[in-house]
């Protein structure tokens, strides 16, 4: 995630990538932490290109916004300043033991720790580590299934 250092919270313009649980927590968690007017989201399938948001994100960056990508593969022109934008992520390169996942990675950008929760914490275990991870919290078989 590029570093969100003097980004006031109040500028961020949030980017929806493709639809899956973590997803739709995410925009819960957005939501929930007074950001629904700041959320794009046109439902998309997983695997989502940016390119699919260029007009939205080139008129937030004309409004000093900064854009938050949620896991939108990067195919935007070079004429898009990079470090305006704030790339949110846990697949590919930015995978792995110990890496944040997408929501952690959001709650820690908007400062949203008071708004976590068991459910939060599952759903984020079940994208890094599906069933074993929850279980590794010692989620019941009830949680599994209502989060799987």
């Amino acid at each position: 995630m590029n570093s969100p250092e003097n980004k006031p919270a109040h500028h961020f313009r949030f980017f929806l990538g493709g639809q899956d649980l973590e997803m739709i927590e995410i925009a819960r968690l957005l939501h929930d932490a007074g950001y629904s007017d700041r959320i794009c989201d046109a439902k998309l399938a997983w695997g989502a290109r940016a390119s699919v948001w260029r007009d939205e994100i080139i008129a937030a960056l004309a409004r000093n916004e900064t854009p938050v990508l949620i896991e939108l593969v990067d195919d935007l022109h070079d004429d898009v300043d990079r470090e305006r934008l704030v790339i949110v992520d846990h697949h590919g390169e930015r995978a792995g033991a110990g890496m944040p996942s997408s929501i952690e990675q959001i709650r820690d950008l908007i400062g949203a720790s008071p708004l976590w929760s068991r459910w939060r914490e599952l759903v984020c275990a079940n994208d890094k580590g599906h069933a074993a991870a929850m279980r590794a919290l010692g989620a019941s078989a009830e949680e599994i299934r209502a989060i799987r």
